[in-house]
């Protein structure tokens, strides 16, 4: 995570040497996630909410390095809340799972044509502040600090760019997810799918030599003129 914010400052610093364009936008979307249990423990820990049940709005940002009219690299960070249906054995023993949920990618952007693009990349996704309040025949109690979890995935993306504005469609596929640093934690998860829209305003921070290259050049003989 570190190198890649390394990365995108490297970028910004650099754009007095390079012909390339850079934005900031802000972005806000809906989030619709499958989450699921391990196998191994399925049998005593599991998530009512079936398919892509758990939903949440989403804020986030978005930085954008265009290096042509066609081609470009993006890192976007966003962040949700969770709150997920569980049952952990029994008849009374219903869970109301939470969790803060940041989404970390880095994508190659391509398009297809003036206001079509799509785009490919990678995920690492974070787990935090994971809490969880029991319903039982002792009435709601509730508890939290549980062990971070991080997820890494690839997503796809697809959107339309015009004036500024985006307005995206993206897919995450989770391939693989980090077991807690909790020793004596029981629970674990599958990677997490994801699916939402997305709605930004690309703010343009540096304009690149590209720009300066279109600008008019005065011939110093115009004055004799």
């Amino acid at each position: 995570m570190k190198k890649i914010i390394l990365f995108f400052v490297l970028f910004l610093f650099a754009q007095a040497y390079c012909c390339s364009q850079t934005y900031v936008a802000p972005v806000i979307g809906y989030d619709f996630m499958k989450m699921e249990t391990s196998d191994s423990v399925s049998s005593y820990f599991r998530i009512l909410d079936k398919g892509y049940a758990v939903k949440s709005p989403t804020l986030g940002l978005k930085i954008e390095q265009q290096f042509s009219s066609t081609f470009g690299i993006s890192y976007y960070f966003s962040y949700t809340h969770k709150t997920v249906n569980t049952h952990t054995g029994g008849y009374f023993n219903y869970y109301l799972f939470d969790t803060d949920f940041f989404r970390n990618s880095l994508s190659i952007k391509y398009y297809i044509k003036k206001y079509f693009y799509t785009s490919v990349g990678a995920n690492c996704n974070i787990m935090t502040n994971i809490g969880a309040t029991r319903y039982g025949r002792d009435g709601a109690i509730k508890a939290t600090g549980g062990p971070s979890l991080k997820d890494w995935g690839i997503n796809f993306l697809t959107g339309v760019d015009y004036e500024n504005f985006e307005l995206e469609f993206y897919y995450s596929k989770g391939l693989a997810v980090n077991k807690p640093t909790d020793s004596n934690a029981s629970v674990q998860f599958k990677p997490t799918n994801a699916f939402g829209i997305t709605l930004s305003y690309k703010i343009q921070l540096f304009k690149g030599c590209a720009s300066k290259k279109n600008k008019k050049v005065i011939s110093p003989l115009a004055s004799i003129e």
